[in-house]
């Protein structure tokens, strides 16, 4: 599902005067989902996404965890409900250039992603709304600002890079090779809490960073019999089910092939073999140095919102975000936040955070309508139901 824009509504698109009209920015799992539920419960939705198709990082994604299934199972699914839902109109490669709120409705202009802030051209469009969810997801934090701790040589790559380089339909058929030799890497590192729960980079844990390193070190193992994995980090943090990963992993652990060495994030030196990595345990104070073909950083999380508005200038005003750039509900205005625009989660978490949005918009419509009713002639709305 690809293209600069896309409608998967039929030719009554126009809402009528009285249909209600939900606005979704972002159109990975959680968007798409908010919108084909939105769509199924009754709701007007045109859907929002500066990509030129449709799923968001899920879509380049190896496996789910942890039944390592692959993006597909639960993707097409939804992208089959969203292309058979008449009242859902899907806008790509578009972005977000103004917002303005005008008689209880929102109304946003949208423009072409390679549009200047600004420009008035005929690709330029006028949303409105009665409610908008913003599901603008998150992006990896760039390795170029650890560079200090050497997370820029070129057998360095990020846990997002590994992940896409694993998935079947990469441009390397899902192969991990070392770069400089071509073959397949003998000795691996995941250094954990790269930039994250630092003052320095981002103060936060970004949640899901542990479980994708446990996902990623059982999908290499498998398909690397000869590869041994050290996993450096400060605690591990696998809540609920996400423990079982742990459990997968312990024949390898138990076969000498998978370690997991309590230190803070070290720093990658060029060595004559590969990268060395000298740090101290933190359980026992060894010094440690060893030398590895491939070094995985597990950056963090940080909120994506910028790709899908126009110019320096926040688009939507209305917005409430916090210090650290999360978006939170303005149900005053019937803008609410959901999946990792609001704090890090997986895509099962994000899956439903988008449905729970739509609640809380379903709520704020039946409430706006619920006040707009006018009482009966000398019935005081306070005392309706003595």
């Amino acid at each position: 599902m690809s293209g600069d824009a896309l409608s998967l509504t039929g030719p009554d698109a126009g809402p009528s005067p009285r249909e209600e009209t939900l606005l979704v920015l972002g159109g990975g799992m959680c968007g798409l989902t908010a919108a084909v539920e939105a769509a199924e419960c009754g709701l007007r939705v045109h859907l929002v996404d500066p990509a030129p198709r449709l799923g968001g990082r899920v879509a380049r994604m190896a496996s789910y965890f942890p039944k390592f299934c692959p993006p597909a199972c639960g993707l097409e699914l939804l992208l089959a409900r969203a292309l058979c839902q008449p009242r859902l109109a899907v806008h790509l490669s578009r972005r977000l250039a103004a917002h303005a709120l005008r008689d209880a409705r929102h109304e946003l202009t949208i423009c072409p992603v390679d549009a200047p802030a600004g420009d008035a051209t005929d690709a330029v469009a006028r949303l409105c709304g009665d409610a908008i969810i913003v599901a603008t997801g998150w992006q990896p934090y760039p390795l170029e600002r650890l560079a200090q701790r050497g997370a820029c040589h070129p057998l360095c790559l990020s846990n997002v890079e590994l992940e896409e380089r694993l998935a079947a339909d990469s441009p390397g058929g899902g192969e991990l090779l070392r770069p400089d030799t071509g073959e397949p890497p003998q000795r691996m590192a995941f250094v954990q809490c790269a930039g994250s729960r630092d003052a320095g980079h981002l103060p936060y844990c970004s949640a899901v960073c542990c479980a994708a390193t446990l996902k990623h070190c059982r999908l290499l193992l498998e398909r690397y019999p000869a590869l041994r994995i050290d996993v450096y980090y400060m605690d591990v943090r696998t809540p609920g089910r996400l423990f079982l990963l742990r459990e997968r992993l312990a024949p390898y652990e138990a076969a000498g092939r998978l370690r997991f060495l309590p230190a803070r994030p070290p720093r990658a030196v060029p060595h004559a073999d590969g990268l060395s990595l000298p740090t101290e345990r933190t359980d026992s104070g060894e010094h440690l140095a060893l030398v590895y073909d491939l070094v995985v950083w597990a950056t963090g999380m940080p909120p994506s919102l910028a790709p899908h508005v126009a110019g320096r200038d926040l688009a939507l005003p209305l917005l409430h975000l916090d210090e650290r750039g999360f978006a939170a509900d303005s149900p005053k205005h019937g803008i609410f936040a959901a999946g990792c625009a609001r704090r890090p989660m997986n895509v099962s978490e994000s899956a439903r955070s988008g449905a729970a949005a739509v609640m809380r918009a379903l709520a704020f419509l039946q409430t706006r309508r619920t006040s707009a009713v006018p009482l009966p002639a000398g019935e005081a709305r306070g005392d309706r139901h003595a």
